[in-house]
C-alpha cells in the first residue's frame, strides 16, 4: 500500500517494512498511533485514550478528512508493519516446528542406535559368559584330575618326607677333612673345631656318615639345637683355612643327594673357571659363582 501524501501521522513510519525487525519499528508504530490518539482527544475534548473509546465519535469536530487520515494511518500500520510481522511470525513458527520435528527424529535415531548398541553388548556379554563357563568347566575338570593325582597317598607321603627331611637337615652340619681314628671322641673333636671359630652351640648328636673305605676319611655330621646356630657356624667356618692344623677342614650344610650332586657340579664349574679365567677371582656365594677382576679383589682386600 502506498503512503498517503497529505497525512501528518504516517511520516512517523518507514515506507516499507524491512528486516531484521528491531526496536526502531516498534517505536514508529507507537509514535504513529500516539499521533492519531492525540488528535482524537483534541477533537472530542477528552484527556485519556480510554475516554476516547467511550466518547461519541459523531461530534462535528471530527471531520471526514480527519477520519480518513486516521483510517489511512491505521491501514499503513497494519499493511506495512503488523501484517509482515505476523507473516514472519507464522514462517518462524513453521520453521521452529520443522526444526523441532527434525530434532525429535534425530533423537529417535540416536535412541535406536543406542538400543542396537545395548543389544550388541548384551550379545557380547552373553557370548563371553558362555565362553567363561566353558573354560571354567574345562579348568575345573583339569584341576580335579590334577588334584586327584597330586593328592595320591604316595605323593603326599613323599612330600611330607621331603619337608620333614629338609627340616631335620637344617640343624645339621657336615665336617670334611678330619682324620678318622679308632676310639676317637667325635664330640670333643667337633667342639675343638667350633672353638677355633668362637662358637659354642649345644651339640645334640655327632657321628661319622658313609661307608668305611680304606685311605678315606668319612665326614662327621653333628646336630645343634636350631638352624640359627648352623647359619652362624657356616658364616665363620671360612676362617679355618687360615688356622694351623685346620687348612684341610671344610664345613658344609647337610645336603640331600640331589643337592650334593648340584653342588659338585657347581664346584666343577668353579674349578674350570679358575683355570680358564685366571685374571679373575672366582668364589662361591649363595650357591652361585661370583667373579671379580684380581686387581679389584686386591684393592678391596688392601
Amino acid at each position: 500500500m502506498p503512503m498517503p501524501l497529505n497525512n501528518k501521522h504516517v511520516h512517523f513510519l518507514d515506507e516499507t517494512f524491512c528486516e531484521p525487525f528491531n526496536a526502531k519499528f516498534v517505536e514508529q508504530i507507537y509514535r504513529a498511533t500516539d499521533s492519531i490518539c492525540a488528535e482524537m482527544r483534541e477533537c472530542i475534548n477528552v484527556d485519556g485514550n480510554d475516554l476516547v473509546r467511550a466518547a461519541n465519535m459523531m461530534k462535528k469536530t471530527i471531520t471526514r478528512d480527519k477520519l480518513i487520515s486516521w483510517v489511512e494511518t491505521l491501514n499503513c500500520i497494519l499493511d506495512g508493519h503488523v501484517v509482515p510481522l505476523l507473516e514472519k511470525a507464522v514462517e518462524m513458527q513453521s520453521e521452529n516446528q520443522k526444526l523441532k520435528d527434525e530434532k525429535i527424529k534425530d533423537q529417535e535415531t540416536i535412541i535406536s542406535l543406542q538400543n542396537k548398541l545395548v543389544e550388541k553388548k548384551d550379545e557380547e556379554i552373553s557370548s563371553m559368559k558362555s565362553t567363561v563357563q566353558t573354560e571354567l568347566k574345562s579348568y575345573s575338570s583339569a584341576l580335579s584330575q590334577s588334584c586327584k593325582a597330586a593328592l595320591a597317598p604316595r605323593k603326599i607321603e613323599a612330600a611330607v618326607k621331603r619337608v620333614s627331611d629338609k627340616e631335620d637337615r637344617s640343624r645339621n652340619v657336615v665336617i670334611y677333612g678330619v682324620k678318622e681314628e679308632s676310639g676317637e671322641d667325635l664330640n670333643q673333636c667337633v667342639d675343638s673345631i667350633l672353638t677355633e671359630i668362637e662358637e659354642k652351640p649345644r651339640i645334640i648328636d655327632c657321628c661319622r656318615i658313609g661307608n668305611v673305605k680304606q685311605d678315606m676319611c668319612r665326614p662327621i655330621k653333628f646336630t645343634v639345637s636350631n638352624h640359627d646356630h648352623v647359619r652362624q657356624i657356616l658364616q665363620k667356618c671360612k676362617t679355618l683355612r687360615n688356622k694351623e692344623g685346620y687348612k684341610s677342614v671344610y664345613l658344609s650344610p647337610d645336603r640331600t643327594v640331589d643337592e650334593r650332586k648340584a653342588f659338585r657340579k657347581l664346584l666343577d664349574e668353579l674349578r674350570q673357571k679358575r683355570i680358564s679365567e685366571p685374571e679373575f677371582v672366582h668364589i662361591l656365594r649363595n650357591n652361585k659363582i661370583t667373579s671379580v677382576p684380581k686387581d679389584s679383589a686386591t684393592a678391596n682386600t688392601g
